[in-house]
């Protein structure tokens, strides 16, 4: 039989389990907080991710939204400067006029065009032409051969009273109930929106071919 064992080497033994276990305790916990930092670690690593990543976002959103808003309102900007140069273009028109006028033998034939296509277009056998005072001192004392020159048929007389436009004629029936304004002014307001897509078109155009050309 093995001899008992006494209190010192029971104490002594004793010391070293204990000693053991603080070691493994030690371990385990080391290895649980080890565990833990990791676990955190990736976890904020992934927080930041995802936060650098709303904010790039964020900051695409925004840059988008400024782009767009600058370009409309480059476009605004734009449109308008189109819309003055069209305008510009739509004041030079009187001036092109007067031109037009200049040249009496060209006017005078455009002013008989313009007689027979209201003569034409009124369902009436007599018919009243009105015109300014400058044009109607130019046709007045030759006013038959005018609108025989200008192939109408029917019976026009030759208003005593002027009307006060640019230039053109002024068409009515004897009744004053079917009129056709060719009077510069009124072929303007009725040719105002063609006017405009033309010359806009003209303009753009022009430019658009400009750009193509200084772009290579």
């Amino acid at each position: 039989m093995s001899p008992p064992v006494g209190s010192a080497e029971l104490e002594a033994a004793l010391s070293a389990r204990a000693q053991a276990l603080v070691g493994e305790f030690q371990a385990a916990a080391q290895l649980l907080a080890d565990q833990i930092t990791a676990t955190s670690t990736e976890r904020l690593r992934r927080l930041e991710e995802n936060e650098v990543s709303a904010a790039r976002a964020a900051a695409d959103r925004l840059y988008r939204q400024r782009v767009q808003g600058s370009e409309i309102q480059l476009r605004g900007d734009l449109d308008r400067k189109r819309w003055r140069l069209v305008q510009i273009v739509m004041e030079k028109i009187p001036l092109a006029l007067e031109r037009v006028v200049a040249d009496e033998k060209s006017y005078m034939e455009l002013l008989r065009r313009y007689l027979a296509h209201a003569a034409s277009t009124i369902e009436s056998d007599q018919l009243v032409a009105e015109f300014n005072a400058r044009d109607r001192a130019r046709v007045a004392g030759q006013w038959e051969e005018f609108c025989r020159q200008a192939g109408v048929t029917k019976w026009v007389t030759l208003s005593g009273s002027v009307t006060t436009c640019a230039g053109g004629v002024l068409v009515s029936s004897q009744d004053n109930r079917i009129r056709v304004d060719h009077t510069f002014e009124g072929r303007l307001e009725r040719l105002s929106g063609l006017l405009h897509q033309t010359i806009a078109e003209q303009l753009f155009a022009a430019t658009a071919n400009g750009e193509r050309v200084s772009g290579g």
